[in-house]
């Protein structure tokens, strides 16, 4: 039996799918893991998913590590050190190999041989009712288990495939995963797959659609249960907006890629603020960059000059999301 859980935003419907699976009776044993609660066959739906940040996890997410994933996977990355450079514990649950098996990015768009954000942009600008458009993320070459049933590898996707469709001049987007940790893993996935769908719409020329979310095993370790909640926050509104035609939206991915990297290097806020502006890029991409030298101050214990920076901020989502996570951190260096 499928559980459905609906919500307008992000926020709404994770708290729903949080709730339900800390609730449920049904446990699994771990040997490595730990045991954990889990739910089978749960939907998650989001009707705007432009208010994609759930903000009332607790402990709260890490946006810098957020958007640096997001721009990791549209620009069809690999390497662990992108990444790292944001969440220094990354790869406890990767494994330490500096190019990930696993990584969604390349599988989208370079490993089978073909750029398949590309080919399915061509394909529904040129018949928008195509049903055949599915971004293969899992692949049963690279990732089945082995007749022992071990893993291939540390670093097996636990997304499987997205399915887009345009109706009714919206770009809807389904998103199937075969593991999904509740706390861990989906308040990071709703970012990543509901920016990709709203920048995959502005290519399109399209209107964003609602989101749909498919876990067929979503889980709470046990471990983890006594160290997160549920504040049940008021999300602020999420007023960027990502959309640009396909070319320029390559050129301001690669800009803003090359931004990311530069401010992972750099320790002076006026280098950090030349590298944002010398950009070039759209007020929401700014937006993103200015997260991230924020986190770069922040880690380099330069506290004041991450709160002058979080001011240049124009996005309220953002603002929100970087005061709940710097608010937490405080002066601890992570």
């Amino acid at each position: 039996m499928f559980k459905n859980v609906t919500g307008r935003t992000a926020d709404d419907a994770w708290r729903l799918a949080y709730a339900a699976v800390r609730s449920t009776t049904s446990a699994q044993v771990n040997p490595t893991r730990g045991n954990s609660r889990e739910l089978h066959h749960v939907t998650v739906s989001i009707s705007d998913p432009r208010q994609r940040w759930v903000v009332s996890r607790n402990p709260p997410l890490n946006p810098a590590f957020a958007l640096a994933e997001v721009v990791w996977i549209l620009q069809g990355r690999s390497d662990l050190a992108f990444l790292e450079a944001w969440n220094g514990r990354l790869s406890a649950f990767t494994g330490n190999s500096p190019q990930l098996h696993g990584a969604y990015g390349a599988r989208l768009r370079a490993k089978y041989g073909i750029d398949q954000l590309q080919r399915t942009f061509l394909a529904l600008r040129a018949k928008p009712f195509n049903r055949q458009a599915v971004l293969q993320i899992w692949s049963a070459i690279d990732d089945l288990p082995g007749e022992d049933g071990l893993p291939r590898d540390t670093d097996i996707p636990c997304n499987v495939v997205s399915m887009l469709k345009v109706l009714d001049d919206k770009l809807e987007w389904l998103q199937v995963m075969r593991s999904n940790d509740v706390i861990l893993g989906l308040p990071y996935n709703l970012v990543q797959w509901t920016t990709l769908q709203e920048i995959f719409a502005g290519w399109l020329g399209l209107q964003v659609g609602t989101y749909n979310h498919v876990s067929d095993s979503l889980h709470l370790y046990e471990r983890d249960m006594a160290s997160f909640t549920a504040a049940a926050l008021q999300p602020a509104i999420n007023n960027d907006d990502l959309a640009l035609p396909y070319e320029e939206s390559q050129h301001v991915l690669a800009a803003t890629e090359a931004a990311i990297e530069a401010i992972a290097r750099l320790d002076s806020p006026a280098a950090l603020e030349s590298t944002i502006t010398d950009s070039h890029v759209p007020q929401a991409y700014l937006n993103w960059l200015w997260v991230m030298a924020c986190e770069r101050l922040r880690r380099n214990r330069d506290y004041q000059g991450a709160k002058t920076f979080a001011t240049r901020l124009t996005n309220p989502a953002l603002i929100q999301a970087w005061g709940l996570w710097s608010a937490r951190q405080g002066g601890v260096h992570r």
